[in-house]
This record gives C-alpha cells, sequence and structure tokens, in this order.
C-alpha cells in the first residue's frame, strides 16, 4: 500500500486515525508514524484534519460507503482535488469494525490518462465518467464494449465526428473505421481484452457524416462495469488529421529529394562520360589536323603534280568533316558544362559593332560561293558594351550557317544591327524554307532538328540554336523567331547594353582571334552550298 499513488489511511472511529500508508504522509510531508493511533484532538494541520476526520460521521451513522470530492492543500499551497472513498468493514454483529479510506488526485481530470488511472475500488464505469466531466473535455471519450459498441461518448466526440447524439449511440465503432484499419486495430483491442498489456495506442481513420475519413489516435484502457467485471474500453481519441497530412507532406519530400538525389548522381555521371568522350574524340582529330597541315605543306612544294587538285579534294573533304568533328565535340563539352550550370562567360569591354563586322568579312566568301546573296544592314556607328565576344562570335556563326542550311542558290540572307530601348538587336532574316508553325515551339530545344529526314542538304546534332538561346540568355538577352512556312525565317537576338566594369576583364580587348577557323568549323555540315 505504501508504493501506490493512491492516499491511503484507516479510522477506528469517527476521531481516531489507526494508520496510513508513505503517499499520505508524504502528500502532508509527514512521517507515516506520526499518524500512528493518533486523535482529532492531536496535533494536526487545518488541511490533514480535514481529510482524515469530516464526513466521518456519515459513515459510521449509515454504515454505507461515503464518496466525495474536497479541495485540500498540500503544505506548498499547492490546491488538489481530491475523490475520496471511505468504505466501512463490518463485524459479525453488524458493528463497524474500522473504516479503510482512500483519496486520489483527479486534479488533471480533463486528460484522460491522468483520470483513467482511477482503480477499481473508487468509481464504477458511471461513477468514472460522471467524474470526469467528460461533457466538457477538450478531446473525444468514448466507452464502448469489446466489440465495437458504443455505449457512452461525450459531445466533444459527436463534433468531431458531424454525428448527432441518437444517431452515434446507434452505431458500433467498427462501422465507421476504414476497412483497410479494421483487422489491426480489433486484434489490439482484442489483446488489451485479454490483459496481455494494460493501455494501447493505436490509429485509425474514421468515417464522419460528411463521407470523408479522418485520422484519429485512440488511447485506450479497460474499464469496469457495476459488478466489477472488465466489460467496457475507455477511449480517448484525438483528431490527428492534421499530424498525418504534415507526416505525409515530409514523407513526400523526403522522396522527391531521394529521387533528385539519384538524378543528379545519374546527370554527373552522364555528364562525366560526355566530358571523356569529348576528349577521347578531339585526341585523334589534333593528330588529324596536325597530319593534314603537313600534307598540305608537302602538296604546295610538289605544286607541278598531275593530281595536285584531286589531293586537294580529298585533303579538304577530311578538313570539313574534321572540322564537322570538332564542332561537334565542342558543342558536347559546352552542353555538358551548360547541364550543371557550369559554363561561364568571359566579359570583356568591347565595340559590339566593329566586333560583327570582323565576323561579316569573314563569311561574305562562304556567302558568295554558296550563291546566296547576303545583305548587311548596320543603322549604329558604334556600341561600346560589356560580352564575351566569342559567345557573341558563335551566335551569330550559329544563326547565319542555320540561313545557309536552309536557303538556296539565289536566296537572300540580311543581317540586321538597330537599338532600341538599351537593347541591340540583330535580326538574322532569309527568303529560304521557312519553319512549319508546329515546329516554331521546338528549334531551341535539345536534339531537336526541323528537317529529320537523311535528304537535307546539310548535316547538324540539333543542339546548336539550344547552345546559342543559352548563351543569349547568358548575356541577359532573349532570341526568338518568325518564320512563314515556304516564305523564310526571321532570329531575333537582344543584347542589353551594359557597361559595368565590375563583370569584365578591362585589361584584355574584345577582338576575336583566329575566326577563319572558327568560321570553317561552324560551317563545316554544310555540303551543298
Amino acid at each position: 500500500m505504501d508504493h501506490i499513488n493512491v492516499l491511503v489511511w484507516t479510522i477506528k472511529d469517527e476521531n481516531t486515525v489507526i494508520a496510513v500508508n508513505e503517499t499520505l504522509a508524504n502528500f502532508f510531508q509527514r512521517n507515516k508514524v506520526y499518524f500512528y493511533m493518533k486523535s482529532s484532538n492531536d496535533n494536526f494541520t487545518q488541511e490533514e484534519r480535514e481529510l482524515l476526520f469530516e464526513d466521518n460521521q456519515k459513515v459510521f451513522s449509515t454504515k454505507n460507503k461515503v464518496t466525495i470530492k474536497k479541495k485540500i492543500s498540500d503544505p506548498s499551497g499547492k490546491a488538489k482535488i481530491l475523490s475520496i472513498t471511505k468504505v466501512p468493514k463490518l463485524d459479525e454483529d453488524g458493528s463497524i469494525k474500522c473504516v479503510v479510506c482512500t483519496a486520489i488526485d483527479i486534479t488533471k481530470q480533463e486528460s484522460l490518462k491522468k483520470a483513467l488511472d482511477i482503480t477499481i475500488d473508487n468509481l464504477n464505469a458511471s461513477e468514472n465518467f460522471l467524474t470526469l466531466n467528460f461533457q466538457k473535455a477538450s478531446s473525444g471519450i468514448l466507452l464502448s464494449d469489446k466489440n465495437g459498441k458504443i455505449i457512452l461518448f461525450n459531445e466533444t466526440l459527436c463534433k468531431m465526428l458531424g454525428y448527432n447524439m441518437h444517431d452515434l449511440m446507434n452505431i458500433n465503432i467498427y462501422d465507421i473505421m476504414h476497412p483497410e484499419d479494421i483487422l489491426k486495430n480489433r486484434y489490439l483491442l482484442n489483446v488489451l481484452a485479454e490483459k496481455r498489456v494494460e493501455d494501447i495506442n493505436m490509429e485509425a481513420r474514421l468515417l464522419v457524416r460528411s463521407g470523408t475519413y479522418i485520422w484519429v489516435n485512440f488511447y485506450s484502457r479497460l474499464s469496469v462495469n457495476g459488478t466489477g467485471y472488465d466489460d467496457y474500453i475507455l477511449s480517448y481519441i484525438e483528431n490527428i488529421s492534421d499530424r498525418k497530412s504534415a507526416e505525409n507532406m515530409i514523407r513526400e519530400q523526403r522522396e522527391e529529394i531521394k529521387s533528385n538525389r539519384a538524378e543528379l548522381e545519374f546527370n554527373k555521371l552522364k555528364n562525366k562520360f560526355f566530358a571523356n568522350l569529348s576528349h577521347e574524340f578531339k585526341t585523334p582529330l589534333n593528330l588529324i589536323f596536325s597530319s593534314l597541315h603537313l600534307i598540305e605543306m608537302h602538296i604546295n612544294k610538289m605544286a607541278a603534280y598531275s593530281d595536285d587538285k584531286k589531293i586537294r579534294s580529298y585533303t579538304g573533304i577530311i578538313k570539313q568533316n574534321s572540322y564537322r568533328l570538332l564542332r561537334l565535340v565542342h558543342n558536347l563539352i559546352d552542353l555538358t558544362k551548360m547541364s550543371i550550370d557550369d559554363y561561364h562567360l568571359n566579359l570583356k569591354k568591347c565595340d559590339l559593332i566593329a566586333l560583327i563586322k570582323q565576323i561579316v568579312s569573314s563569311v561574305e566568301s562562304y556567302m558568295k560561293e554558296s550563291g546566296r546573296k547576303f545583305v548587311f544592314n548596320c543603322k549604329i556607328k558604334d556600341k561600346e558594351l560589356t560580352c564575351d565576344p566569342l559567345a557573341i562570335e558563335r551566335i551569330l556563326l550559329n544563326l547565319l550557317s542555320n540561313a545557309i542550311k536552309f536557303t538556296k542558290k539565289g536566296d537572300r540572307i540580311i543581317l540586321s544591327i538597330t537599338e532600341k530601348n538599351g537593347f541591340v538587336i540583330i535580326s538574322v532574316k532569309d527568303t529560304g524554307i521557312g519553319i512549319k508553325h508546329d515546329k516554331l515551339d521546338m528549334i531551341f530545344e535539345q536534339f531537336r532538328q526541323v528537317d529529320e529526314t537523311f535528304k537535307r542538304g546539310s548535316e547538324g546534332s540539333g543542339i546548336g540554336l539550344s547552345i546559342t538561346k543559352y548563351l543569349v540568355e547568358l548575356h541577359g538577352g532573349s532570341i526568338n523567331v518568325k518564320s512563314e512556312y515556304g516564305k523564310g525565317s526571321e532570329f531575333i537576338v537582344e543584347i542589353p547594353i551594359c557597361n559595368d566594369s565590375y563583370y569584365y576583364n578591362a585589361h584584355e580587348n574584345g577582338n576575336v582571334v583566329e575566326l577563319t577557323n572558327k568560321v570553317d568549323i561552324e560551317f563545316s555540315d554544310i555540303y551543298n552550298l
């Protein structure tokens, strides 16, 4: 009796205490020997006297059990609400031999977990509910039998589920439980009913009146009926739908993070593969170009050789296709860098108009040889801005090479430079075959080609325009296309005029070196000029 969470004492008559347990002595911060065979006239505090002796007369006069509630303060002054039960023990002649008294702290009765500690000796099932004042509890409280039939419940549970009291009284708890949760929860309640555990925590989905399910948590323990048998299950029910939603969200986010990590790892491996592959291509190409250079030197020394033109034709084919492979290698390397945001501009301060004119002078011979009528219109005398000259060169060469690919002899290609609203506008317009309307949205996508047949007069990987778009956007600009199928196309690039010295290398100029080879590389996949 000394190690239970119940205050216990025994009285001989209305004014005499026989003994108390350790719990009661600790409550008043005394030794339990202090109470042994003490009278109400002895040196007790008002709180001790009120607990031990008040209402004793009623027990001895009626010889019946008395149950009362009292507010008692401990020595620290903290008030406790105690549920007190006084049970008389009778001799054979009907006289009272002694009275066994118990008191339980029910101050925190709003919490069912505390209230469920009420023992069999204090309250039966209905008394338990009345003492809890369960109608005002903030959480749902349910009393059901072992088969799930609802016996009692509070208003909070009605509001939680949306049923009125009459409807809920006629419902078995398993009737509104989600079919997937019934088997598991029925098993857990059977384990509880068989007293293999003292309490259980379980989660389930319950059907509310609106037709949807909510997640709830059951905290359940055995209760007793008026005969003292464990026939009822007392459950504290809490709506945990918000918590479940949060858990599902966290789970989905973890799965997404896991998926993103796997995708990132795959992309790293893929990019590493392309980088290695590009390196492997570049090594033999360097050897081919070196060998070609030596062959051309030898041919120049043997100018009188009868098959000189044929040999030069063969070496020209080798050179053109080598340039084409080199262009593909460069594109693959850059595409790999761009896919992981590792491509950086080398910004310099330069005269954009002078740069474009330098590029134009290098492509005019190609235009003439191909039979295209090339027109260069520039309405700006000079324009100094911050840019990456090699990137601008690459943008312009790609657009001009595409214009040659999709035009025929006699068609016009017009390059125009204007300025508007703080932007330099570069327009490449042609009178070629144009682009079908349903293809316009895909031309800037990687690996997509407007003409995917093998009969086209030029070759390409389908990544040139996607790289061009990327380079334009790195400059803070934009690129758009206008086209009418059968009449021609116009690509419009807008580059912002920026002179912020913070971003460029002031010790380097913006001239493009070795431009001829760059043009040869960019135009290498054009065969039928």
